[in-house]
């Protein structure tokens, strides 16, 4: 399966500062006849073929093609895409923002990027895009139909989209955009219980993390009773930046071994490197619950996995996507790269989450809770409270935090369970 992003990538990325130079010679690893039919099918091609095609794109094929049929995350790096790549680093990109995999003759829509004309627009995951514009995605090369979703900010793009549950294709034209993501945002619920929403992560995720529980502790008049830390439809991004968020939670004195967070195996030898955790923890102790879905991916996945085997956080939510691999980048240049899969990453006990995901500990369907009839009514029925004169309730507060209840049951349905979680966990307290 095939995995392109159009704005950012849910790869688990290691940067190397390597020279190609060490490394062996084409002719000590490759046959020669192997190499010479490349070069007469070039040759071929510059002679018989019915336009005239650059060299350099004939060569950036062929390389890309080599990749790209090792697995579906390793490729060719060229310079707009590496361009890309550094951006997405420091969040920033320019597009529409989803992250797309190929269904059937269609891109099916993995995640949609907080605050990306695609989320704005009402794209959801799941989603089948058939028709780009005028051209239908099962025509199109791959590369071209993604190449059509990108461009410049300020221009526009329209997309034919398929959904479950509707009768005919849903129309969205977008308009492409500079996104600069704020990677963390959260919300004091209740008076004492935090939200943490992650939407990738990058450089910038852990400060905007502390920042953000900085708030709500002050909010909270230092008495935070519980946390939702919010991954769903969260594509990765950098390992080490999930590394640094495990550890906000983590005490690795108190931890199963030694507080490590993630493993990877692979490259060279099959050779094991553990990420740990530190002693330094800023949240060691608060009641914690992980949100996740089939749209959270690769350090997502670390995160919640790490969380889950330590028994710090209850992972509410549906399996997870299941991207489990490590790409390093390689440099050839100053304008050229190759991102390479050179390892598979393991939870603290052990668990392979390529291809299977992390399960939740307790399921939880994105449902959609109907509200009721008289929600719809323009004048709500008679109650005592709007007699006049009528005896005041001294827990009035308390109709109040029910009415914010089913306000988030029919909003978030996920997030009202786990809150009622969390209340339920501190109430056994």
């Amino acid at each position: 399966m095939k995995k392109y992003f159009i704005t950012l990538s849910t790869t688990i990325f290691i940067i190397f500062n390597t020279s190609f130079a060490a490394l062996p010679t084409a002719h000590t690893i490759t046959p020669t006849m192997q190499l010479q039919k490349l070069t007469t099918v070039i040759a071929a091609i510059h002679h018989f073929y019915i336009k005239q095609v650059d060299n350099k794109e004939l060569f950036d094929s062929a390389l890309n093609g080599m990749l790209t049929k090792l697995d579906p995350h390793s490729s060719y790096l060229n310079e707009e895409a590496l361009k890309e790549l550094r951006m997405s680093t420091n969040g920033k990109f320019e597009g529409i923002g989803i992250t797309v995999i190929p269904s059937n003759g269609a891109l099916k829509v993995i995640t949609p990027i907080d605050n990306s004309p695609a989320k704005k627009a009402g794209i959801k995951s799941g989603d089948l895009i058939v028709r780009i514009n005028k051209r239908i995605v099962a025509k199109l090369k791959l590369r071209d139909a993604i190449k059509m979703m990108r461009g410049k900010a300020g221009t526009k793009v329209t997309l034919y989209v398929i959904r479950k549950g509707e009768n005919k294709p849903l129309k969205f034209t977008l308009t492409r955009a500079n996104i600069k993501l704020k990677t963390v945002r959260g919300k004091l619920y209740y008076g004492h219980y935090g939200y943490v929403r992650i939407a990738l992560f990058n450089k910038k995720t852990k400060p905007e993390l502390n920042a953000v529980l900085k708030k709500l502790r002050e909010e909270s008049h230092n008495k935070l009773l519980g946390l939702v830390l919010d991954l769903r439809n969260n594509p990765g991004g950098m390992l080490r930046s999930s590394v640094k968020i495990t550890d906000t939670f983590i005490d690795a004195r108190k931890s199963i071994k030694n507080g490590l967070v993630v493993y990877t195996k692979g490259y060279p030898n099959n050779k094991k490197t553990n990420f740990y955790a530190s002693a330094d923890t800023i949240m060691p102790k608060t009641p914690m619950v992980v949100l996740i879905n089939q749209g959270s991916a690769s350090a997502a996945e670390i995160v919640a996995g790490a969380l889950q085997d330590h028994k710090r956080a209850i992972v509410m939510g549906v399996r997870s996507f299941g991207k489990g691999s490590v790409q390093s980048i390689l440099p050839i240049d100053k304008k050229s790269a190759l991102k390479l899969t050179t390892a598979l990453y393991y939870t603290p006990k052990g668990r392979v989450i390529q291809a299977k995901g992390i399960k939740p500990d307790v399921v939880i369907a994105d449902l959609t809770v109907p509200k009721k009839k008289t929600d719809s009514v323009l004048i709500d029925p008679l109650k005592e409270s709007d007699l006049n004169n009528h005896i005041k309730n001294i827990n009035a507060d308390l109709i109040k935090i029910k009415k914010q209840d089913l306000q988030l049951a029919h909003t978030d349905y996920q997030l009202y369970e786990a809150m009622n979680l969390l209340k339920g966990i501190n109430a056994i307290k």
